[in-house]
């Protein structure tokens, strides 16, 4: 049974849905604002006027691979990865570095506005997860983004070699990151030019979702985005003073919304043994100490085995070719086990889904449930109450909360919501399923990144499926 197999058949049952992105703008007060203390030293511009610059003589930067500004995250600031914290770097890259990459993104425009085959390599972005049927066109207020590839147009190798300088720095950061997160097998897998001119934004959204939301496109790949990672390759000043604003920009900050995850040391959000983030489970200790409030992440498996029904027809028991189905995979709801509390793996001896790791909050549902909604199109908030009325507790379901659901309050323990001023050289990276986040209205000037994603293997198919 191959991919296309399993997602065709998958996709007439419980979760034949795309998620929409949710694109609801909320304010919450006292937002944490990161705003580095950028220590690159002044240089003069010469670049094109692709990026704000004068001149159309581009000199090239003296790049100093080994640079000693150059700054990578320590394994104390990764961990917070999988906490569903911000990982912020300042200096990840150095002036020159920041330079040669500006060029190599004008001279990519230049050579894209003069290509003969019109075959642009800046496109705008819109988003790659939102429902079928949305033509995921902004307008104006879009990015424009231009696909790294072995094979992208180099131009002046001075400044194109940049893009061998940032995957190398990558590549050895996924060594730190493969120590912190050691369940993930992590390939750096996506590289785009990220260009943001006045006006523009990208709507809240997730980088990736649960593949059971993704309907007929489900399964199909074999790897998903794991890390989320952005390097922002603006002027010095961004974001400044008004004066210094006048000669780089404003806006464009990143705002991620982090839910506070619990802080048991074996308790990690995003992905379990493949098993992906569907949403969170406010923490009972929590309950009457607001300033604390914590969050366990709640868990998906898509490959509960259990019995198939015996077909009504019985004569095709004795049918060689119509042999019905043994097994037939259901989902369930879990978190990482605490302690020695009960296991619903237990209360149910002949399904074999039990695992020392996991507590099992569900018992096993699929399309025929009838607590499960028959609305196919849900969106993200509908999508979490009917995940959360699978558990078999009531207390468990009046705490489950969506990964989408943003709730618009003045209460901030529920939601640390964090802006990302995009100045030079500073790396963030983040949790691909588990912080949702948008991109405010560049107000002046235009924002530029590299930016990408470090993806981990898909999970394979038991070998039980299909028999």
């Amino acid at each position: 049974i191959t991919s296309c197999d399993h997602a065709i058949m998958r996709s007439c049952g419980l979760f034949s849905i795309l998620i929409p992105s949710a694109v609801t703008f909320v304010f919450l007060p006292s937002q944490k604002r990161v705003t580095p203390q950028n220590t690159h030293s002044s240089r003069t511009s010469t670049t094109a006027t692709f990026t704000g610059k004068t001149s159309s003589e581009k000199t090239p930067p003296a790049v100093d691979d080994d640079c000693e500004n150059n700054s990578y995250p320590t394994l104390k600031e990764l961990t917070k990865i999988q906490k569903g914290e911000l990982c912020i770097q300042h200096n990840f890259l150095d002036s020159a570095q920041i330079e040669a990459l500006q060029l190599d993104i004008d001279q990519l425009l230049l050579h894209s506005s003069s290509s003969y085959d019109n075959l642009a390599l800046f496109q705008a972005s819109g988003l790659s997860n939102r429902v079928q049927g949305d033509e995921n066109i902004f307008g104006s207020s879009d990015r424009l983004c231009c696909t790294i590839t072995p094979d992208l147009f180099r131009g002046k190798e001075e400044f194109s070699s940049l893009r061998d300088v940032v995957k190398e720095k990558l590549e050895q950061l996924k060594i730190d990151l493969q120590h912190v997160l050691s369940s993930r097998e992590l390939k750096l897998e996506e590289m785009y030019y990220s260009v943001s001119p006045k006006g523009s934004h990208l709507p809240r959204h997730q980088d990736e979702r649960h593949e059971d939301t993704k309907g007929d496109k489900a399964w199909i790949n074999e790897t998903r985005r794991s890390v989320s990672w952005l390097i922002y390759l603006n002027r010095d000043g961004w974001g400044g003073s008004r004066r210094i604003a006048e000669n780089t920009g404003t806006g464009g900050e990143l705002r991620a919304y982090c839910r506070p995850c619990c802080s048991k040391e074996n308790i990690y959000c995003g992905s379990d043994e493949g098993n992906i983030q569907v949403g969170w489970l406010r923490c009972q200790s929590s309950l009457s100490r607001k300033p604390n409030i914590e969050f366990e992440p709640i868990f998906l498996d898509s490959w509960v085995k259990t019995p198939a029904p015996e077909p009504e027809d019985k004569d095709k028991l004795n049918d060689y070719h119509h042999q019905p189905l043994k097994w037939k995979p259901m989902s369930a709801l879990y978190r990482i086990r605490r302690d020695n509390s009960s296991n619903l793996a237990s209360e149910q001896p002949n399904l074999e889904y039990a695992n020392l790791n996991r507590e099992y909050l569900s018992v096993p549902f699929g399309p025929d449930t009838p607590s499960w909604p028959s609305d196919k199109e849900l969106d993200p908030a509908e999508f979490g109450k009917a995940l959360g009325l699978q558990m078999t507790s009531e207390d468990h379901q009046s705490r489950f909360i969506g990964l989408e659901e943003i709730h618009s309050s003045n209460d901030q323990s529920m939601m640390n919501v964090v802006d990302v001023v995009p100045t030079g050289g500073t790396l963030v990276l983040f949790d691909s399923v588990t912080v949702p986040h948008e991109v405010l209205k560049v107000i002046s000037g235009t924002r530029l990144a590299i930016a990408g994603w470090f993806h981990e293997r898909q999970q394979e198919f038991p070998e039980w499926y299909g028999t």
